[in-house]
């Protein structure tokens, strides 16, 4: 009601010429900022179910796969944050966690490309380096929501690790190009 108020006042301060160009800017500025409120909402709303309807694939995937025992050490990856690599670290790695289905020599991908590759919720802090021993549990499949082309990934399967499986900690590099 005070917007209306303002409105018929000004209209009648201002000429004619004026009134039509200040009147319709106003509105338009106004509008526009309704709709990038309701564009934002309705792209967090968008993300939040893209991002559990992934996990419900990701979790039935998971179901049907048959587990496997490892006959031999297997290098895996995972990126992570800081704060989840300072967990394991201290913790160990708890059963179900994701991995790369192996280890690639070099630096590690950028946070954005690692993000995009694998389909993290999050942008990682670091790159885990992890020796899954022979007779760990794991089910193989490929990564939900990441790369179309598919990147294998190796999940964990009633198979907690100690601190000891985890053989190196690397920073990821940001799109500044330092590590975070």
């Amino acid at each position: 009601m005070r917007l209306l108020a303002v409105l018929s006042v000004v209209t009648m301060l201002w000429s004619p010429s004026i009134q039509a160009g200040g009147l319709n800017r106003l509105l338009r500025g106004r509008t526009a900022s309704r709709i990038l409120n309701r564009g934002s909402r309705a792209a967090e709303r968008s993300v939040e179910r893209d991002l559990s309807q992934m996990l419900a694939r990701d979790r039935a995937r998971d179901a049907e796969a048959a587990a496997r025992r490892l006959s031999q050490t297997r290098t895996v990856q995972r990126y992570a944050t800081k704060a989840q690599a300072e967990s394991y670290l201290r913790k160990g790695i708890p059963s179900g966690t994701h991995f790369t289905t192996k280890a690639s020599p070099g630096p590690p991908l950028t946070a954005g490309r690692a993000t995009a590759r694998y389909g993290l919720p999050t942008k990682p802090d670091v790159r885990i380096k992890v020796e899954l021993p022979p007779g760990t549990a794991v089910k193989s499949g490929k990564v939900v929501g990441g790369h179309p082309g598919g990147y294998g990934e190796a999940k964990t399967y009633r198979s907690p690790l100690p601190p000891s499986a985890v053989k190196g900690v690397t920073p990821v590099h940001h799109l500044s190009g330092a590590p975070r």
